[in-house]
């Protein structure tokens, strides 16, 4: 239903309840590498209702028809500040330790709808 990483899915498709598997996704199944254009530098009105801008702040931006859910704050300088907003596991090996509770079949209401039910 597209809701894992490619990564995790493959390795989950096919497993029965009671299964225990640890799985090392690499970054190109998982979030991907980061995409050097989503990092971007900004000129310091932008962020006036926030307050202090500081690196490490994450920050949701408000407008609405934005795609991004999330911006880290890299650096911030007299020039402006440095925002990056690859997701923040994009680039990274993610390691799971997954034990299968329960399999059931998929309801077709719940692949119309992208989620469980």
């Amino acid at each position: 239903m597209n809701k894992l990483i490619p990564g995790l899915e493959k390795e989950l498709t096919g497993k029965n309840e009671g299964d225990h598997l640890q799985v090392i996704v690499p970054p190109e199944k998982a979030y991907g590498k980061p995409n050097p254009d989503l990092i971007q530098k900004l000129p310091h009105h932008v962020f006036k209702e926030v307050g202090k801008v500081q690196p490490g702040m994450q920050l949701q931006p408000s407008a609405a028809d934005v795609s991004v859910r999330l911006l880290l704050v890299q650096e911030v300088d007299d020039q402006g500040v440095t925002v990056n907003a690859n997701h923040p596991l994009t680039g990274q090996t993610l390691h799971f330790d997954v034990r299968i509770e329960s399999v059931r079949d998929v309801a077709p209401e719940e692949i119309s709808h992208s989620h469980a039910h």
